[in-house]
């Protein structure tokens, strides 16, 4: 499993997940806020995306085992996660899987559970509604739909991707922020494209538990314009995981986390706020 490293080396440990697609490279742009906050984040590659191998049919559960042995070859008992769009998927399955080893837990601009739901298809866009129920039937026609879509991504130049994506339009009207997120997909689907194929349908399918289980709080943090993940996500997410929290972000849609780090921090710095509190209390 790849991954680098950001931040303090001797800070609080954190784990930091890419959409999907991305890769580990999307946390660089946290590199100065998490030194700041104290924090050593390390973003991995999940399987089969940058540098990572391939795990063929692999569950969002059986990840989650892979980052409790990744958090132990570090002498990691307990570690704080965070992930942005399709990474909140994961933050989500930790917090299932694993609550008694998570310090904090964030989900940015995440995706949600469509096919748990009814509710939540209602705001989806047409191709999402399309892509979750064929690769709820039909695993391999998904792969057939999907692959060509990453190959466009993989030849599009970092200019030509602001006409196609709308809703964060204002976040790459920046040059370098275009050629950041490009660098981005680029090395996502460096060597193949079926780990970044499987990574989405695990998204979009069954994740093989209920969030209405989770026992520990999340913090949804997600922009009001978000045309990729909409913010009913957010709010349908926080009504059913127990102890979840809405952060909401007015007018902002879907990348801007990237380049304005400072809400993330803000929230980590109340968790470990409260967190401090809870053992004096105890």
């Amino acid at each position: 499993m790849s991954y680098i490293e950001i931040g303090d080396p001797n800070g609080t440990p954190a784990f930091y997940f890419h959409g999907s697609p991305s890769c580990r490279f999307e946390a660089i742009p946290l590199k100065a806020g998490a030194k700041k906050a104290g924090l050593r984040i390390v973003p991995p590659d999940r399987p089969g995306i940058g540098q990572s191998d391939m795990k063929k049919h692999y569950s969002l559960l059986e990840y989650a085992e892979d980052v409790k042995d990744m958090a132990a070859l570090f002498g990691w008992d307990k570690y704080g996660v965070m992930g942005l769009s399709g990474g909140g998927t994961t933050v989500s399955s930790l917090a299932y899987a694993h609550p008694e080893q998570i310090l904090f837990a964030l989900d940015i601009s995440g995706w949600a559970p469509i096919n748990q739901d009814k509710q939540l298809r209602k705001n989806v866009a047409f191709l999402d509604l399309f892509l979750g129920n064929i690769g709820r039937r039909f695993p391999a026609v998904f792969a057939c739909l999907f692959v060509p879509f990453l190959w466009r991504i993989k030849h599009l130049s970092a200019d030509t991707m602001v006409r196609l994506l709308k809703p964060d339009r204002a976040f790459l009207a920046d040059r370098d922020n275009r050629v950041f997120f490009h660098r981005l997909l680029q090395e996502c689907l460096k060597t193949q494209f079926q780990g970044a194929t499987w990574d989405a349908l695990l998204r979009y399918t069954d994740w093989g538990f209920d969030m209405r289980d989770i026992k520990i709080p999340i913090h949804f943090i997600h922009g009001t314009d978000d045309g990729f993940a909409p913010f009913t996500f957010c709010q349908w997410k926080a009504q059913h995981v127990a102890h979840g929290t809405q952060h909401v972000l007015e007018g902002k849609g879907h990348l801007n986390l990237l380049e304005d780090s400072k809400k993330i921090f803000e929230v980590v710095g109340q968790c470990e706020t409260t967190a401090t509190a809870d053992t004096s209390l105890n």
